[in-house]
């Protein structure tokens, strides 16, 4: 019947509670929306969790034993040389009573230079939380207008959804407090965004001038004074010619060493399976010939071919095994400012010479660090075009984890499952939290490939950098799940519905799009009783302090070595951003789902303090650049909100409506160039006399600073 089909059809847009209740078939008055129940139980079940963590860690934190486990930078490991009573002297670092780790981590954020603490990374993240709560704090304070006008409006949508747009009228004089709340909440969010674009310069710079001077230690004073240059001419690859080279440049004296990488850029696996001939004679750089005067037209058409041959074999190549060959340098100059002036000049014609601030060693991936250059930027667009196509792929596991939470579905594989009913809160978790929770472990996987691909086939020469690829790939495949997947596979079925009853168009095509809200509701919800507790008590680290236990540490572990835990920025910003995407994306259709997304910034912006502070080890200093990509996931999250309303305002609104709201995508666009040509850009250059200005001469400038630990090379050039 064309009832049943509707309530299929509605059933597929993510949970089986997310849809209105559909028309009564005749003799049948089973149906019903429980989204209410669904999301109170989500609500209760989360919460339940996220206190049952609180507790945990709580008890952990008295007990010795688990001390340097759930904080080890709090509690070093007495195994690394510090007694017991030491280590538990410690917990008077905490406030006594309930929840002391919060409030330690709250006078943190009070105090005086609380930021100071924090590596410029770690700040960003925590302030880019903090921005998401700021914003979703203002959104839920214009709920308390949004929700009454929704909830009383007189449409026929029903439970959670009465909370939504689809319960407008056409044309209701109501519309125009959407377009207000739109243009509201928009200024709104420029305001945060400007402002922590400000801070962000101010920290970069503030940052430089602390790494300058060695306030934030001697690694960081040698890498503001180093570059990394790439793709110099043959004739200058090696150590002495560079160090000559810049010694011409700047002055004599000017260059404290250069270390030249040798190595090799070919593949390991695939390497390997050459014969060893083929290994020794494979070419390091299938260079064209020199361009000569040809002796006639037929001789100068072969050398063209040929170039074109070698061309195309270089690629074929650079995309399979790889060179054995480097064009990759660090040289470390005398003076900061000379480090600044040479990333922003043109050093030479002869040649490409690709100059940057050198990373710290910390930073760098040693075994992919004599890589060429255009092999990274060949197999990088090759990864690019692999994701895209993997999207493809990706949507098969997503679409069965749908139909998972489509009743309709699940009634097709299992007619028993409507005798669930009689256990409302086990049948609200089988058909709508665990599906959620089964799409969160699903997304799980993805950090480990992409990392692995970007670090062992792209062979990116950071770890920063590498951190940076994984997380703008977890967030488009994110937004392709929660968006593209989701609510393409519904839309598919919208169009063979139209089809049956075109009359339905625009009811059907209205009432579609805001239900999918309860969906994201009860994600941010998992996101708060799953996501915030596992990176507290961090059950996977749980296999390497048994076997540190197990095994024993020698005298010359360092004191946290057994329990060292790494912030993995990539996939952990990909998440954070995501849900501040969707309460963007939300925040004008569907309100409600903003105080979930306030309440999980304002947890998380502690929660992660805490790990910055007491358990993260930093790995590496990029200079708070993971803010560039968040700033660019957010502001597709608020377009992408911003078009939806407009499409949904051709439904809703009337004329004088539709064209009030036209212009908002617009600004979002004009937001966003305007941030990048007046923020970002300059953002990511030192100004030359501020580097003068905290420019000085430092004496704990290494030699061996960059010297490959897996090759052992030496660095020619030092005085």
């Amino acid at each position: 019947q064309v009832e049943a089909q509707t309530w299929e059809l509605a059933s597929n847009f993510g949970l089986r509670s997310s849809v209105q209740t559909p028309p009564m078939v005749a003799g049948d008055e089973s149906s019903s929306d429980d989204s209410i129940e669904v999301v109170t139980f989500s609500c209760l079940l989360n919460g339940g969790l996220l206190l049952l963590s609180f507790a945990t860690l709580e008890v952990l934190l008295k007990l010795p034993a688990w001390q340097s486990f759930v904080a080890p930078r709090l509690f070093p490991s007495s195994s690394g040389g510090e007694s017991t009573a030491s280590a538990i002297a410690h917990a008077h670092d905490l406030p006594q009573g309930p929840l002391g780790w919060m409030r330690q981590v709250w006078l943190d954020r009070a105090g005086q230079g609380g930021q100071r603490r924090l590596e410029p990374d770690a700040v960003v993240l925590v302030r880019f939380l903090e921005l998401g709560f700021k914003f979703c704090i203002c959104g839920s304070l214009l709920d308390i207008v949004l929700l009454p006008m929704y909830a009383l409006s007189g449409g026929k949508a029903s439970g959670f959804n009465r909370l939504s747009l689809s319960n407008l009228t056409r044309q209701s004089p109501s519309f125009w407090g959407v377009i207000v709340a739109a243009y509201c909440l928009t200024a709104v969010f420029a305001h945060l965004v400007l402002s922590e674009w400000s801070y962000f310069l101010t920290m970069r710079r503030d940052h430089f001038i602390r790494s300058v001077d060695g306030r934030c230690g001697p690694s960081a004073a040698q890498a503001r004074r180093s570059l990394i240059v790439e793709l110099m001419p043959r004739a200058e690859r090696n150590a002495e010619s560079l160090h000559k080279f810049f010694d011409g440049l700047f002055g004599q004296g000017s260059v404290h060493s250069c270390a030249f990488q040798t190595g090799t850029g070919l593949d390991p696996l695939l390497a390997q399976a050459l014969p060893g001939s083929a290994r020794a004679v494979l070419p390091g750089e299938l260079a064209p010939a020199q361009d000569g005067d040809s002796p006639n037209l037929a001789a100068h058409v072969a050398q063209q071919l040929g170039h074109r041959a070698l061309g195309a074999a270089q690629v074929l190549q650079d995309a399979t095994v790889g060179r054995n060959n480097s064009s990759t340098a660090f040289v470390t100059l005398q003076s900061a400012a000379r480090c600044v002036e040479a990333q922003q000049v043109v050093l030479s014609h002869d040649g490409h010479w690709i100059v940057k601030e050198a990373p710290e060693p910390r930073d760098i991936i040693w075994a992919n660090v004599s890589t060429p250059l255009p092999q990274i930027r060949l197999r990088h667009r090759l990864a690019q075009a692999a994701s895209v196509l993997g999207l493809l792929f990706w949507s098969v596991p997503v679409a069965l984890i749908q139909a998972w939470a489509s009743i309709g579905n699940l009634q097709k594989w299992f007619p028993d499952i409507e005798k669930l009913r009689r256990w409302p809160s086990l049948y609200s978790f089988l058909t709508s939290y665990l599906p959620v929770l089964a799409l969160i472990g699903l997304q799980c996987l993805l950090p480990i490939l992409f990392q692995a691909v970007a670090e062992r086939y792209e062979r990116h020469k950071t770890k920063s950098e590498v951190q940076r690829i994984v997380l703008n790939r977890f967030v488009g495949y994110q937004l392709a799940s929660l968006y593209v997947t989701v609510i393409s596979g519904s839309l598919w079925q919208v169009l063979q519905e139209m089809l049956d009853h075109p009359g339905s168009i625009l009811d059907e095509l209205s009432s579609s799009l805001p239900k999918v809200s309860v969906y994201f509701t009860t994600f941010v919800l998992a996101r708060i009783g799953t996501s915030l507790p596992l990176l507290l008590l961090r059950p996977w680290s749980l296999r390497c302090c048994r076997a540190s236990s197990s095994d024993g540490l020698n005298a010359a572990s360092t004191p946290t070595e057994a329990f060292i835990e790494r912030c993995q920025y990539g996939s952990e910003a990909a998440n954070v951003a995501l849900v501040l995407v969707i309460g963007l994306t939300y925040s004008f259709i569907a309100p409600a789902i903003l105080p979930a997304c306030a309440l999980y910034f304002g947890l998380a912006s502690l929660v992660y303090r805490w790990l910055f502070t007491y358990v993260y080890e930093p790995e590496f200093d990029s200079g708070g650049a993971f803010w560039y990509d968040l700033f660019n996931s957010v502001l597709l999250g608020l377009f992408l909100g911003t078009l939806s309303l407009v499409a949904l305002a051709g439904l809703y609104a009337d004329p004088a409506q539709f064209v009030a709201l036209l212009p908002l995508p617009a600004c979002i666009i004009w937001l966003g160039h305007w941030c990048w040509r007046n923020r970002g850009d300059p953002s990511k250059f030192i100004p030359l006399q501020e580097a003068v200005e905290a420019d000085g001469s430092y004496a704990e400038l290494s030699p061996d600073f960059y010297t490959n630990p897996g090759v052992g090379e030496g660095v020619a050039g030092a005085p």
